[in-house]
């Protein structure tokens, strides 16, 4: 330090270096530019580049670990592609941004992330909070690159975490998947302070949704919502979809015979799954009617429970054949094939699925 300290002092006391005293080799200066190589690959060599890059998956109801690793591996390599040169930089960041993602497992300063302390849930919103502010606020223009957000929200300084993230979802105008997953309520025991954290906000740009532990009040900020799943058992609230998400083809629900109403409230639904266990299936006919107007159904199932553990109401082969004659009532009409699978469990919780394929066949002409 001292060294270097003396040489600057002799610089500045020293006479100044005038500039024709200065002599550029132009030969080796050109040579040192990034002029061949990889640095000036076309945009079109690039992209044929990223397309080997393994696809990077979601969080869904089951979690595995070499699935994060694979998307640590694939940011890393998209990382030091950005640091080689300013051409790189300028092609593969955007990409690198096209995640905010933080969830269980993932290494932080050299330490897996986990929620079983204090300080490792301060170090899981620190970690989302960073993303957030480097595509946000030092870097605004990345905003537009961000596709999905994949997070685990920790219970440290839970409500500013949430509305920083509620914030910054509104700038992601090319945002359309989010995996929210969150285990405030399971890890304080207290009252999770979601509720009106998103409702100030409207994602119309969000067309997919997995939904965590109280993760379902973000739903009525997002009604363009086609695909909506849960990442766990009873972790999906009806109510907050329920005429907010008319648009949605599959839903983390099982509608009860009585809920024919709320069924009618998803007229876009694909895939409908009946809870046909309970004793009121004298509401059977409200629900196949419901049933019946959905123009896009696609898939059917059913859960029922045998016959000798029910009272009342129809019988299985007949909701197993009246649900064949109703997939194949709008299967006349679109002239799509058609599933319908029965799921049967006995009071040992053993479960049997039944799985019917109804196959479009197209009519043979007249000879």
């Amino acid at each position: 330090m001292a060294k270097s300290a003396r040489r600057s002092k002799r610089l500045k006391e020293g006479e100044s270096i005038q500039p024709e005293h200065v002599e550029v080799d132009t030969k080796n200066a050109l040579k040192a530019a990034n002029t061949k190589g990889l640095a000036i690959f076309p945009d079109e060599l690039l992209l044929e580049i990223l397309s080997y890059f393994p696809p990077a998956v979601l969080t869904t109801r089951e979690y595995y670990q070499e699935d994060l690793d694979a998307q640590a591996a694939r940011s890393e390599v998209l990382d030091a592609l950005c640091q080689i040169c300013s051409n790189l930089r300028r092609f593969f960041r955007p990409y690198v941004w096209q995640r905010i993602e933080v969830r269980p497992g993932m290494l932080v300063n050299g330490k897996e992330l986990d929620d079983s302390t204090k300080r490792g849930r301060r170090e899981y919103n620190l970690e989302l909070l960073r993303q957030l502010e480097i595509v946000t606020i030092r870097d605004p223009a990345l905003a537009e690159y961000v596709q999905i957000v994949n997070v685990y929200v920790a219970a440290y300084s839970v409500r500013p975490v949430l509305d920083e993230l509620a914030r910054c979802l509104a700038l992601f105008t090319n945002l359309h998947t989010i995996t929210l997953d969150m285990r405030i309520g399971i890890q304080t025991g207290q009252k999770h302070p979601v509720p009106g954290t998103f409702d100030k906000y409207q994602y119309p740009q969000i067309k997919t949704v997995y939904l965590g532990f109280s993760a379902s009040y973000i739903l009525p900020s997002c009604p363009e919502a086609r695909q909506i799943y849960s990442l766990g058992d009873n972790d999906f609230k009806m109510e907050m979809a329920l005429n907010k998400c008319p648009l949605a083809v599959t839903l983390p629900y099982h509608f009860a015979p009585h809920e024919h109403a709320a069924l009618l409230a998803f007229p876009k639904l694909e895939k409908v799954s009946l809870n046909l266990t309970a004793r009121e299936l004298r509401f059977t006919n409200g629900i196949f009617n419901a049933v019946s107007s959905l123009e896009r159904l696609e898939h059917l199932t059913l859960h029922v429970a045998p016959d000798s553990m029910r009272s009342g109401g129809p019988a299985n082969e007949e909701l197993k054949e009246r649900s064949k004659e109703l997939l194949l009532e709008r299967q006349s009409h679109d002239k799509q094939d058609k599933t319908l699978v029965v799921c049967t469990s006995d009071s040992m919780r053993a479960l049997r699925t039944e799985v019917i394929q109804l196959p479009w066949v197209r009519p043979q002409p007249e000879m």
